[in-house]
Formats: C-alpha cells, sequence, structure tokens
C-alpha cells in the first residue's frame, strides 16, 4: 500500500473521532505544512534521529486497560507528519493514531542443532523470542490503528478502541488456536500474521474514579513483560514470559476506587484459544488487584486468572501471579514477577495407552501408570534497572522457572537464566539492544536439542520506530 492511501486512511477514520471544526495543520509545524506528505515524513524522521526527548526504561503497568491517570500525548514520526498537513489538527483532536516498528535481531549461540517448530525444540529453546540459534530475523513487523479513551476528563463517557497486528517470527508466542492457527501448527511456518489486539473501550469517569470496560482480543493481565519489543527491557525474553498464556478474547472491567487502589474482573473464553475453537473454549474468569503507593515508587499487582475448573486443553493454565515494581531513585528502579501455573488431566507422555496430546500443545512426563496428571509449573524473574542517560539504561535480569512434569518447555527440570543488556536510544525513532544471556538446566539436559545444560548467548536487535 502506498504512503499516501495510508495517510488518506487515517485521515478518514480520524475524521470520524473528530472534535473541533478547526481545520488545517497543527500550530507548530513551521515551513512544513507547505510539504507534501513523504516529506514531511522525511523531514520529521531526520530531527527524530537528534531529538534530546528523554527516552526512559519502561515502567510495567496495570494489564489491559489505559493509564486512567492521564491522556496519552506521545506521538510517532509518522503521526507527527500527518498533524503538519491539511487535516493536522482534526486528526490531533481525534486522538486517533497510527504508529508502529520493525524489530530485527540476530544472536550467536552456542547451541548450534535446528529449531523445530512443529516440536518446538532445539537451537536456543527452551529459551525464546531468538529461538534460533545463529541466525538474523525479522522478529516483528508491528502496526497499531488506536484511540485511547479520554480520561482527564470527568462529564462524560469515552470511546477507545484498538487494533495490533503484528508479522515476523514472533507470531509464534502470541497465535491463537482457531485464528489463523495453522500457519504454526499446521505449516509450521517461520515467519506469521498475528492480528494481536483488536478491542473496544468503553471509559466512564463517574464511576468511583473511573471505569473502563475492555471488550475483544486483549493481552493478559498479568505480566511485567511485554510481548511487544519497545515494552520490554531486554531483546530477549524470561522463560516465565515464553512459557505463560499472551492473550484473551473476552471482556475485562477495570476499577479505579482511587489513586491506590484499582480493581479488575474479566470474563473470556480460555486462555490463546478464538472463539472459532469451540472444541477447546472453556468460560474462564479472572480477577487482580493493583495497588500504588503514595508516591508513585511501589507498584504491587496480585491476580489470579484461568478460574475454570483447570480441565486439559490448549494452553488452559490457571495463573496464580504477582508483580512488583519498585523505584528506588532516579537511576535506580527493579521489577519482580513470580507465579504458579497448572492445568489438570494432562495426557502422560510415558504411557502409550494415554490420549495424545492437542495440537499445538505438550503432554506431561508422569507416573508411567498414570493416563493423565496434574500438570504444573514454577516461575520468577526480577530485573534491576540502572538508568545510565537520559538514552539509555542497563538491565540485569535473573530468572527461574521449574517445569514439574514437562508440560511447558518438553524437559521435566529446573532452569535459571541471567541477562545483562544495554538499551540504547537514537534521538527517539531508533533503539539499539545488545545483550549477554547464560541459561543453566539443572535436572536434565535441556539446550540444543537436549544434549547440554548450558547455553550461551550474545544477542541485539535494533527497532526502527515511525
Amino acid at each position: 500500500m502506498k504512503m499516501k492511501n495510508i495517510a488518506s486512511a487515517i485521515i478518514f477514520t480520524s475524521l470520524i473521532f473528530a472534535s473541533t471544526a478547526k481545520a488545517g495543520p497543527i500550530y507548530d509545524c513551521g515551513p512544513k505544512n507547505k510539504d507534501g506528505f513523504a516529506k514531511r515524513f522525511y523531514e520529521v524522521y531526520k530531527e527524530g534521529l537528534t531529538s534530546k526527548l528523554e527516552q526512559l526504561a519502561p515502567i510495567p503497568s496495570i494489564g489491559s486497560a489505559p493509564s486512567m491517570e492521564e491522556n496519552d500525548n506521545g506521538s510517532s514520526p509518522l503521526m507527527d507528519a500527518l498533524y503538519c498537513g491539511e487535516s493536522g489538527q482534526e486528526i490531533k483532536d481525534s486522538r486517533v493514531k497510527f504508529y508502529g516498528w520493525f524489530d530485527v535481531g540476530g544472536n550467536i549461540s552456542s547451541s548450534r542443532s535446528h529449531y523445530d517448530s512443529a516440536s518446538g525444540s532445539g537451537g536456543n529453546s527452551p529459551s525464546g523470542y531468538y529461538n534460533r540459534s545463529n541466525q538474523i530475523t525479522l522478529n516483528q513487523a508491528v502496526f497499531n490503528l488506536e484511540r485511547l479513551p479520554d480520561v482527564e476528563q470527568k462529564k462524560k463517557i469515552s470511546y477507545g478502541f484498538r487494533i495490533s497486528t503484528i508479522y515476523g517470527t514472533d507470531y509464534q508466542y502470541s497465535i491463537a488456536s482457531g485464528l489463523m492457527s495453522n500457519q504454526l501448527i499446521k505449516n509450521q511456518k517461520k515467519y506469521g500474521f498475528d492480528p494481536y489486539l483488536v478491542y473496544g473501550d468503553v471509559y466512564m469517569p463517574y464511576i468511583f474514579e473511573g471505569l473502563n470496560i475492555r471488550v475483544g482480543r486483549y493481552s493478559t493481565l498479568h505480566d511485567v513483560e511485554s510481548t511487544f519489543g519497545p515494552g520490554n527491557y531486554t531483546y530477549g525474553h524470561s522463560m516465565l514470559n515464553v512459557y505463560d498464556p499472551y492473550t484473551h478474547q473476552g471482556a475485562v472491567a477495570t476499577l479505579k476506587l482511587n489513586k491506590n487502589w484499582k480493581t479488575q474482573l474479566e470474563v473470556y473464553n480460555g486462555s490463546d484459544t478464538s472463539i472459532n475453537d469451540t472444541k477447546n473454549n472453556l468460560t474462564s474468569a479472572g480477577a487482580c488487584i493493583h495497588f500504588t503507593s503514595d508516591s508513585g515508587n511501589d507498584k504491587v499487582y496480585p491476580c489470579i486468572t484461568g478460574l475454570n475448573g483447570g480441565k486439559y486443553s490448549y494452553n488452559n493454565l490457571q495463573m496464580h501471579s504477582i508483580n512488583w515494581y519498585h523505584k528506588f531513585d532516579e537511576k535506580w528502579s527493579m521489577a519482580s514477577q513470580f507465579y504458579y501455573a497448572w492445568q489438570d488431566r494432562v495426557p502422560n507422555d510415558n504411557n502409550q495407552n494415554a490420549a495424545s496430546a492437542i495440537a499445538g500443545t505438550r503432554a506431561s512426563k508422569c507416573n508411567p501408570s498414570d493416563l493423565t496428571c496434574k500438570s504444573s509449573s514454577v516461575a520468577a524473574a526480577h530485573y534491576l534497572v540502572y538508568q545510565l542517560s537520559s538514552k539509555d539504561f542497563l538491565t540485569l535480569r535473573n530468572d527461574f522457572f521449574k517445569d514439574n512434569h514437562g508440560q511447558r518447555t518438553g524437559y521435566n527440570t529446573t532452569y535459571s537464566a541471567h541477562t545483562i543488556g544495554w538499551t540504547r536510544w537514537i534521538g527517539n525513532v531508533i533503539t539499539f539492544r545488545p545483550e549477554l544471556r547464560f541459561d543453566h538446566s539443572y535436572n536434565q539436559k535441556a539446550f540444543d536439542g537436549g544434549t547440554k545444560s548450558n547455553q550461551y548467548i550474545a544477542a541485539a536487535d535494533i527497532i526502527i520506530h515511525f
């Protein structure tokens, strides 16, 4: 699609939501408002490469809800170019935004085996997101069209929506059974497409201090880490994140009781399962509490999700999770997450009379005499972050994962992983993230196709924002 056509589509969508009759570009465009869109975009991007704006380490936020404190007034090169066009003021007033990024990365690894998409083994697995060893890949090309509700006004209902798509190797983590899932489960494609987020928001400011109801396909509530590259501290991810659910399809209500407390309740059809997959749909529920200290330096977020009895189904994890973020000072901060996850009546891989695992999932390694068993995992991850300057920060991550029955990773073992990474912003449009990682499995050789207990990885990615 030509850039001019993309711009026209965004303008049309924006004008639907525009709340002003004022036409023309925004006031601070200077001579750019006389240029065509392509030239405006080029000039804005060139300015972005030398921007002095602060780019600080991300702060984990409450899952699947707008901030409910203040509106997101951030922009992007593409939107800044549109704001300086003929309908710029109307587009900005509409709060509709189109933005995205390309995330390309590579790794040098001690593991040499081929990654097998069908079994999820080999390569750098069970580590994730750069599971293909010694390769350069397009991890994700992400396109977002969104409108956030207006949470600063307190008089009327406000509406929002978001559509976010992922193309790249990362699609394999977010894909939902029954929603274009054959590209992974049946065809084992290296690169694939996933309509990762598709939802609408209704924000009602007069119920306590604000109630937001989100309906559609949205990210799970409990993660410190983000599927989206720019929202994550490092290029790679902890095993805690790799092996938990990614999306729900349903509805989640977030109620802000006061400046310190929020609650969430959700009803959905099962983790990582589309409403089209009638065989694996399970009516499920979840609940979370979010506490923020008066200073804002502490955020605690316990959640229970997947409440449906725990019967074995596609990724039907019963999740008990807690997150804690703490800011020590302007330089130092930390974020931690712990969870216990389980599902019941999982087929036994050690019994030839047991049923086969559901496509796209694994069986458990149980007592050989049992046909099924309860499968569980325990995971923890801790991030320590140091802000070096307004453009870069260091991250030290230590994570632990215990796969009690081998159902998550394929190996019945305990893992630890240690990562040190550096994030560097070039202006406000390019992010560079090199890192070093060491993985170890304790009870079984789980790396390089089950031949090694240790794995060493040097990796880096570059994110180009637009």
